[in-house]
């Protein structure tokens, strides 16, 4: 028993005053004398026994009425939880794609939304989380509102992150919290020793669960060769728990049906097909599959673009390794003597090579810093007989401490860091028997700061990367001649010479995840107080940005929040299209456990959001007692008035 009013209870104190009133009576007798009280004595006996009796039941009467009429002011109730303690509700409600499964002929995502609408109308402010909104302090009708304004969102549900939000949100609060997260609780992660529970909030895991596991997915597609003319691709299809022997995949061009097969199905394994396509520089690819059951995975969208060349410019001497590298299709490759060299062009390229200039002019370090500072990507090869303090001088421009200095040493290449950007996914292992190069002198520039790419078997760098402020360094420490560095004759010079053009401008993939960090490359140029849009056709929005040289690079994150074909535009120019998808990782059929959602004290576990809902009620409910207190007041009130008025003494 709880009371709302409980400093009115002192009152009951005041009773002592009609027991007071009893013991003592007030009341004087006078005596009447009667010349025989033979027959009267026997009757003043007998009254006097019924009045006692009376008193007494009136007395009890009285104090019954008083103590009722005290405990109903008080406000009496029962309530399994302290009167004076502060609720706090937080609702988290996963809208993932993957509750787009069903129970029965409604989802899961709609089924929660409805079980909520019935939240008891007596909750205090709730505060509604979903995988990628927050509403705080909300009344109960601005709850249920905002709850049937949910939609799906390509934002994945991580349980982690789900906890860390609760637990941000109840820091803020006063009182105890309750927390009803309601998902399907997938996870594709085999351990969960990241996952914490706040051990003062009292959770409550609603685990919605639907009809059938087995789904049959797209889930990747990539580019197996091409040509001038064509591209072919392959399509990675997935099946799990699935029985299905045979499924058809169709492949369009924007709306338009190219292709359909039959792909043969592996159960819980993995199947692919191929298509043949043209190549376009505007193919706006869609495949599609036939599958009954999750429907967010069976559509994947890609667009084929021709990329871009890169602007590479060799400053100094003509390498014939240089240019053999750099005549493929990719590049737009320039060769420069310094003496003829057009500093207009330096800003417009995307990597420059310093090829054995013997002094670097004062003109061209100012240009090369600018090109950096732009976010270029610069390769320093020096000479055989350069200039030591014109080198100094470039690398002191850049901020770059050195002590550049020639050893007339032999040496052999015999480091190789295999985890370099230029370097990865070259070797397939790490090789032990290589046949290392050579070189019968180098420069040592003599920094620390340094990211060796090479190194010598004195452990001094070879090819290393050197930070600068927005752009890349490479310095060489031979020049490219056959007689003073072997390495031009080794097949290590393709690869790295190759990536570090490629790596100037991120690679634009066939498709983007949403609700994932994305970095596009645009290769354009824009006034400074111009901005670059993405579009569906509808809606658009503006990307973060950054020019880099002659490329500016569009970040994206929350938005698009919609899988699909957009476009990049210039005002009302189109630059490029672009093809976002859902995140795969949503038809993947795992999920936690009940043992795991309820290994904690302060955890408890439903099947259903009514089920929750109804234990939240018995936990919460209040059951007032003043009424019947009001009601035995009133009794205690007509027994007494019935002892002064019926009862004969």
């Amino acid at each position: 028993m709880q009371f709302k009013h409980p400093y009115i209870l002192f009152a009951l104190i005041l009773l002592i005053l009609p027991i007071i009133v009893h013991f003592f009576q007030l009341q004087k007798f006078t005596k009447v004398r009667f010349t025989n009280v033979k027959f009267l004595k026997n009757i003043v006996l007998q009254n006097r026994k019924s009045s006692n009796l009376k008193k007494i039941l009136v007395l009890i009467s009285r104090l019954a009425l008083f103590t009722f009429l005290i405990l109903a002011f008080s406000q009496p109730f029962y309530s399994k939880k302290k009167a004076a303690t502060t609720t706090n509700n937080i609702v988290y409600l996963d809208n993932s794609y993957s509750m787009q499964a069903k129970i029965s002929t409604v989802n899961l995502f709609n089924k929660a939304v409805q079980d909520l609408i019935k939240f008891p109308s007596t909750t205090s402010a709730i505060t509604l989380l979903s995988n990628n909104e927050t509403f705080k302090n909300l009344n109960i009708e601005q709850f249920k509102s905002q709850v049937s304004k949910l939609k799906l969102s390509p934002t994945p549900f991580q349980l982690e992150s789900a906890l860390l939000r609760i637990s941000n949100v109840s820091q803020k609060l006063e009182g105890e919290t309750n927390a009803f997260i309601i998902s399907d609780f997938q996870t594709n992660k085999t351990a969960n020793a990241g996952i914490t529970f706040n051990p003062k909030i009292d959770y409550k895991f609603i685990k919605l669960q639907h009809n059938n596991t087995a789904n049959i997915s797209i889930d990747s597609v990539y580019i197996l060769s091409k040509d001038a003319t064509n591209v072919s691709i392959n399509v990675v299809i997935k099946n799990t728990n699935s029985t299905t022997k045979n499924t058809a995949v169709s492949l369009f061009n924007n709306n338009l049906l190219l292709a359909k097969t039959s792909v043969k199905s592996v159960e819980n394994g993995v199947s692919n097909t191929k298509f043949t396509i043209a190549n376009d520089a505007n193919f706006k690819g869609k495949i599609t599959l036939d599958d009954k059951s999750l429907q967010l995975d069976n559509t994947l969208y890609f667009v084929l673009t021709k990329p871009e060349k890169i602007n590479v410019l060799s400053i100094g001497n003509n390498s014939k390794a240089l240019n053999k590298l750099y005549d493929g299709i990719e590049f737009n490759h320039t060769q420069s003597g310094l003496n003829n060299l057009d500093y207009t062009k330096i800003i417009k390229q995307q990597l420059i090579i310093s090829n054995a200039v013997d002094r670097i002019p004062d003109l061209l370090i100012t240009a090369l810093k600018r090109f950096l500072d732009n976010g270029g990507t610069l390769v320093v090869i020096p000479g055989e007989q350069s200039n030591i303090s014109s080198y100094t001088q470039l690398f002191n421009t850049l901020n770059i401490k050195n002590k550049f200095t020639k050893i007339a040493q032999a040496h052999q290449i015999t480091t190789i860091n295999y985890a370099h950007p230029l370097l990865t996914n070259v070797f397939e292992k790490q090789v032990k028997n290589f046949d290392y190069p050579s070189v019968t002198s180098y420069y040592n520039i003599n920094t620390t700061h340094s990211n060796s790419v090479l190194k010598l078997d004195n452990n001094a760098d070879f090819i290393s990367q050197i930070p600068v402020k927005n752009g890349t360094l490479y310095f060489v420490a031979t020049p490219l001649d056959v007689k003073l560095n072997t390495l031009v004759n080794s097949p290590l010079i393709v690869p790295i010479f190759y990536n570090a053009a490629l790596q100037t401008t991120p690679t634009n993939r066939l498709y983007y995840t949403l609700n994932d960090n994305n970095k596009i490359a645009i290769n354009t140029t824009i006034k400074n107080d111009a901005v670059l849009s993405i579009s569906d056709g509808t809606n658009s929005f503006i990307p973060l940005q950054r020019i880099q040289q002659n490329t500016v690079i569009l970040e994206t994150d929350k938005q698009p929040d919609k899988a699909g074909f957009y476009t990049i535009n210039n005002a009302d120019l189109k630059l490029q299209n672009l093809a976002f998808n859902s995140n795969r990782k949503e038809g993947v059929q795992e999920f936690y456990t009940k043992d795991f959602l309820e290994k904690n004290k302060n955890t408890s576990y439903f099947t259903d959001v009514s089920e929750a809902i109804q234990s939240f009620k018995d936990n919460t409910s209040i059951f007032e007692w003043w009424e019947i207190c009001i009601v035995l007041a009133l009794l205690f009130f007509i027994i007494e008035l019935v002892l002064l008025k019926h009862f004969r003494s």
